[in-house]
């Protein structure tokens, strides 16, 4: 599994710092998508499928970044 790397804001995300999540509108695109095509169904406890974490945006992340080297 490759590393995601981004230069973003003020520097280089290094986990747990937020720039990435917060600022990147890579990250932000990716996160937009994965939020609106994750499955909902109430249990009146939350969500059944639980929420999106930050590996499965990166997941996104790194798909998106992958289509787009292709495709250039």
């Amino acid at each position: 599994m490759a590393k995601i790397t981004l230069e973003c804001c003020d520097g280089t995300e290094i986990y747990p710092n937020r720039c990435l999540r917060g600022l990147c509108p890579i990250y932000q695109s990716a996160q937009n998508k994965v939020d609106s095509t994750w499955p909902y169904i109430g249990t009146g406890y939350g969500n059944l499928y639980g929420n999106p974490s930050h590996i499965t945006y990166l997941g996104r992340v790194r798909n998106n970044l992958e289509k787009s080297n292709k495709s250039k």
